[in-house]
């Protein structure tokens, strides 16, 4: 199946970034030229102005950098990003049949399936937002990539140098997560192998997300944050799958499992495969940037046609 004939494709399954590839101009553009864009963005810096003080839309278009890659505003600005961008393809009569959303990309696929809606699914980021945040400052800690490895070998990375697997994303690409000096070490030695294909490189994501070390997180989203939030059933035609690839369908196994994933690790291979298996074909990343994109050209471009979101984030609605 070529990967790239999407001309006359609709897409059946959509998939939400995390953070990491956040830039100043996110969306700008899409914002100055479409109104329903414009309209889901007006609506979330009613939400971040009242709770954080500035517009997500200012900090996403204008940063500084700085301030865009602190934890409390990665997080609404890629939720907002992924929630407009599927509103776009909503109004066009484009709804997909199955949703997943690497780490805080679930929030924006909960969205799509109608589990919580936009504006009580903002204020649940912010919280999580802020109570990894809180947690950050206590333990400075970061996160790697580790490229070409095996999990196998990855996890002995990971144990060696006492952090913890955050993320398999591909066979080859295994995310750790721990203390910031833990990681850099783990980064200089994988990167002092000289093996031709295993490289390192550390994240653009200033704490350990997916590990122990958000216990507090957790535990505050847990009993704080989520229990006062109306979760309903994923619309009836729409699955949702996990980030610890389970097709969920009980709100409180959903609400149980946002606040288990802050310590968990994601499991986004093992998902996708779980999606294509049980019927993805045509999918697409919806929000800003190309990385799902990347992974699933890499290790499904023979099982999925995979289609990019722009064709349908026009001016037109």
């Amino acid at each position: 199946m070529a990967s790239t004939d999407y001309e006359l494709v609709i897409p059946d399954t959509f998939v939400f970034p995390g953070q990491g590839g956040q830039k100043i101009g996110m969306f700008r553009g899409q914002y100055e030229i479409n109104p329903v864009v414009r309209e889901m963005y007006d609506r979330a810096d009613e939400v971040t102005l009242r709770r954080l003080g500035r517009k997500v839309s200012e900090v996403s278009f204008y940063g500084p950098q700085d301030t865009l890659d602190q934890t409390i505003w990665i997080q609404p600005s890629v939720f907002v990003a992924s929630s407009a961008a599927h509103e776009v393809l909503k109004r066009r009569g484009i709804k997909p049949k199955k949703v997943a959303g690497h780490s805080v990309g679930e929030f924006a696929a909960l969205n799509a399936a109608g589990v919580l809606d936009f504006e009580n699914n903002l204020e649940v980021v912010i919280e999580r937002g802020l109570a990894m945040d809180e947690v950050g400052h206590e333990a400075s800690g970061g996160m790697a990539a580790l490229l070409g490895m095996s999990q196998r070998k990855a996890r002995d990375v990971a144990r060696i140098f006492e952090t913890q697997v955050a993320n398999i994303n591909s066979p080859k690409q295994v995310v750790i997560s721990g203390i910031k000096d833990n990681i850099d070490a783990a980064v200089s030695y994988v990167k002092g192998l000289e093996i031709r294909g295993i490289d390192a490189s550390v994240l653009n994501i200033p704490l350990a997300a997916h590990s122990r070390l958000m216990k507090k997180a957790r535990q505050r989203m847990n009993k704080d944050v989520l229990p006062y939030f109306d979760f309903k059933k994923p619309n009836v035609d729409i699955a949702f799958y996990s980030n610890q690839a389970q097709r969920l369908t009980d709100p409180e196994l959903i609400r149980q499992h946002l606040a288990a994933q802050l310590t968990k690790s994601v499991l986004w291979y093992k998902g996708v495969s779980l999606m294509i298996q049980e019927g993805a074909k045509n999918v697409v990343e919806v929000g800003y940037g190309t990385t799902l994109t990347k992974l699933l050209r890499r290790d499904f471009r023979n099982l999925v046609h995979i289609i990019p979101v722009e064709q349908y984030l026009s001016s037109e609605t």
